[in-house]
């Protein structure tokens, strides 16, 4: 181990020694001097106060879940500049002193105030002003850690469960609230903790009746020190057992499960395989990137393929009306057969559209069959349907798993069948391969083809492989710095690139600037606007010994690194004359050795501008 990571990890532990020690040594003085004056500690008065600080305190803390959370909720879902207003001005209260807040309270609820008359001037020295004072103070304690907890888990909860048919009221009962139960469970417990110790503010506006901090300063500015120690250890011991209760809080997910009544109509899927097709076109912004992607022929199939940050998933989301685009032009649309528009809620018209997003979107919070059977209820998708397309994809052994337990390809396979389950007219696809092993992603792709082609479903892929891209779709659209650069029949794209970049990403791996290729070939016939040459890595044919009758356009290369591959052999070369190492795929019998010069031929060219 090295002296830099040595010291570092002791300057961590040290630090975090202090910290303890700090915290720990009140703790230990005040605990050793009530074991040593036990006799002497007096709970006189204290189970009154106790009452009403726990009393008003829990009820603080269900006001604050009834109110912070669903605002939270709301704020971290929002894009509105006056939804992010809101959740500062409830942010407020943090940074003001505890007096001031008192004095807040006051001249909003005191005797003699508009709503204080209303009341009669109960709302102060009282339990409802204990409450109060104690929601104020609490209330952005539990909305900035809901806030937090929901950013966290990210707006694709709430996208993808739009699209699987749940309004944002039902996404944030079934869904958020399931996700994210650990960390509000922790804002509850704070808020309690927050709200129990209030002193500030409480002694304003109630200073009757006594809760237990008022309680302490009473008699402890009466009496001392001895005085006090019987309420501070009652306030230490229900302070301990408040947190508990709240960071012991039981999951929903039994309760919304219970709760999720089946849909007893299920919309009208009645398109056949003959009138089910689409074509877009979406052009918009996003702050500085803007995105242009259309596909204006009817496809039933379609690839996307694009270099990362190309706005294949910012286009994909956008179809999925998911994601909203700045600046949109009137030409942006989805149309599905003889509908168009931007699909709401999961549906354009009366078709369904699903989107599952690179992240899969799977609930960490569910067993894998408890949310899957809350989406068929919400999709009033039958039981028989539901047990073959389990039984086609083959999860069976993950049924009873936990979200948070699965691995990545896991669950991008509990997506697929979660979005098929939604019985979608249209299914977007963004990269939902992307996570699993080799051997599991063709087979599942195979799944993808069967399942789509007996059940009548247009496909959307986005993806970076374009052996994937042809295999699931028979168009293809390529993408590039948000434009679309090439469209058309998948054998069309792929037999004829135009550019460098086009080429690229349709997974062509060598390129000869047009010089190279004149100074081996002068008279090759070759346009004067092909500015490179692009061959396929096995598109070359290798020449161990000298004879190269015949071959117009060869060059020399020194084996930099020979891997066998099966039957074939993947070589990477460098040429002299050229900056990047050339890749040559072979069915050679025989072994090379780094550092051995080879001569290769190029049997096929593509002519890039």
């Amino acid at each position: 181990m090295s002296r830099s990571s040595t010291f570092g990890g002791g300057l961590l532990s040290g630090l975090a020694t202090l910290g303890v020690l700090y915290l720990a040594i009140p703790l230990l003085a005040f605990f050793s001097f009530v074991v040593a004056n036990w006799n002497q500690v007096n709970f006189s008065g204290v189970s009154s106060a106790a009452f009403v600080s726990v009393g008003a305190t829990t009820l603080a803390t269900i006001i604050d879940a009834l109110v912070a959370i669903p605002l939270a909720f709301l704020v971290a879902n929002s894009t509105s500049k006056w939804t992010r207003v809101l959740g500062d001005l409830v942010r407020l209260p943090l940074g003001l002193p505890p007096l001031v807040a008192g004095v807040m309270l006051l001249l909003a609820f005191g005797p003699y105030t508009l709503i204080g008359r209303a009341f009669h001037g109960s709302l102060v020295n009282s339990f409802a002003a204990v409450t109060l004072a104690q929601l104020f103070v609490s209330l952005p304690f539990v909305f900035e850690i809901s806030r937090s907890a929901f950013t966290a888990s990210g707006p694709e909860t709430v996208a993808v469960a739009s699209t699987l048919g749940f309004s944002k009221t039902r996404t944030f009962i079934a869904f958020s609230l399931v996700e994210s139960w650990r960390p509000l469970k922790s804002a509850l417990a704070l808020g309690w903790l927050r709200a129990f110790g209030e002193f500030g503010a409480t002694i304003l506006v109630a200073y009757h009746p006594y809760s237990l901090p008022i309680f302490t300063y009473v008699q402890f500015s009466g009496f001392g020190v001895p005085s006090a120690v019987g309420i501070v250890l009652v306030t230490l011991v229900l302070g301990a057992l408040g947190s508990v209760v709240f960071l012991s809080l039981p999951s929903p997910r039994w309760v919304v499960k219970a709760l999720q009544r089946e849909v007893q109509q299920e919309r009208n899927r009645s398109a056949g395989p003959n009138e089910l097709n689409a074509s877009f076109n979406v052009e918009g912004s996003v702050k500085d990137f803007s995105v242009s992607l259309s596909c204006e022929q009817p496809f039933e199939s379609l690839s996307i393929l694009g270099f990362s940050g190309s706005g294949k998933s910012l286009a994909l989301s956008y179809l999925a009306g998911v994601s909203r685009l700045n600046q949109v032009s009137k030409a942006s649309y989805l149309r599905v057969s003889d509908t168009v528009g931007v699909p709401k809620d999961g549906y354009l018209g009366r078709y369904k559209v699903t989107w599952v997003p690179q992240s899969s979107g799977v609930s960490k919070g569910y067993k894998v069959k408890d949310e899957l059977e809350i989406v068929r209820r919400r999709n009033a998708t039958s039981k028989m349907f539901f047990e073959e397309l389990i039984s086609r994809f083959d999860i069976e052994e993950l049924l009873d798993k936990e979200g948070a337990s699965l691995s990545g390809g896991q669950r991008q396979l509990v997506a697929l069948v979660r979005a098929f389950l939604t019985r979608p007219h249209l299914v977007l696809l963004d990269e939902p391969f992307a996570a699993m092993d080799f051997a599991l992603r063709k087979k599942i792709q195979r799944k993808v083809m069967l399942w789509t082609a007996e059940n009548p479903t247009i496909l959307v892929l986005v993806t970076h492989d374009p052996e994937e891209a042809v295999v699931l779709g028979d168009d293809v659209v390529v993408l590039a710095h948000g434009c679309t650069i090439s469209a058309g029949g998948a054998e069309e794209i792929f037999g004829s690139p135009r550019t460098v970049e086009e080429a690229a990403v349709l997974g062509v791996e060598n390129f000869f600037p047009i010089e190279f290729v004149k100074l081996r070939v002068p008279d090759l016939n070759i346009s004067e606007s092909t500015r490179y040459v692009a061959v396929r890595a096995t598109d070359f044919v290798v020449y161990i010994d000298e004879n190269k009758s015949g071959v117009r356009f060869w060059f020399t290369g020194e084996i930099i690194i020979f891997r066998r591959l099966g039957r074939k052999v993947r070589i990477l070369l460098g040429v002299e004359g050229l900056r990047d190492e050339i890749v040559v795929e072979s069915d050679l019998s025989i072994e090379l050795n780094v550092g051995e010069k080879i001569n290769v031929a190029v049997a096929a060219l593509l002519e890039l501008h």
